[in-house]
């Protein structure tokens, strides 16, 4: 059994127990409940993470997952994503991997920690740094450098010349599920929210 999280400022949490297919159903009610309790102007999701809550604007990261499972690239790849890459994790604190990989043609960038708890306590700050959108992708902006070419948005590639790549995030939302963080390339958080639960409902063993 796994737990959805949404934790609000005044202190009202909710824990939704469920199986992997039940993603999008489970995830609703938690933020219909959300809505329903307090009214704080703020979220938090994991540790000292904020998110906007303001009306009308996205959550980013809203959807924390509790599992004991111990992910790696191979339970991802059995779950349909391609293997493009592996990153150099030196500055990424807490973690153990972290590799690019491709989904319906959509960039999914994976981190690995040695726990959840790791992974919400150290990798949520520094994830924030290129998710959102208020975001602007630079390197003295960001704890972890290394990927950050593949992390700005880009107009697709004319042919015979390069890539228009802007400061702005590529990645439109991440969730964290047991002991990784997914980011999943969109143009807004709901989309990037949608193929990163499509991906998780794949994954073998859920």
């Amino acid at each position: 059994m796994v737990v959805i999280r949404v934790e609000k400022l005044d202190g009202c949490w909710y824990g939704l127990p469920m199986r992997k297919n039940f993603f999008v159903l489970a995830f609703s009610i938690a933020v219909l409940a959300a809505s329903a309790c307090g009214g704080g102007s703020e979220a938090e999701v994991g540790a000292d993470s904020p998110v906007d809550d303001a009306e009308g604007s996205a959550v980013f990261g809203s959807l924390v997952v509790e599992s004991d499972r111990l992910l790696t690239f191979d339970d991802f790849k059995a779950a349909g994503v391609k293997h493009g890459k592996d990153y150099n994790i030196e500055g990424l604190p807490g973690a153990v991997g972290a590799s690019l990989g491709f989904f319906n043609t959509k960039d999914i960038e994976i981190r690995f920690f040695p726990s959840h708890e790791i992974a919400v306590d150290q990798g949520i700050s520094v994830v924030r740094e290129v998710v959102g959108s208020d975001v602007l992708i630079k390197r003295e902006n960001v704890t972890w450098t290394w990927p950050i070419a593949d992390e700005k948005a880009c107009a697709a590639r004319v042919p015979g010349g390069g890539r228009d790549c802007t400061r702005s995030p590529k990645y439109g939302d991440f969730v964290v599920y047991a002991n990784v963080i997914m980011l999943c390339e969109a143009a807004n958080p709901e989309e990037g929210k949608a193929l990163c639960k499509a991906i998780l409902d794949d994954l073998p063993g859920g």
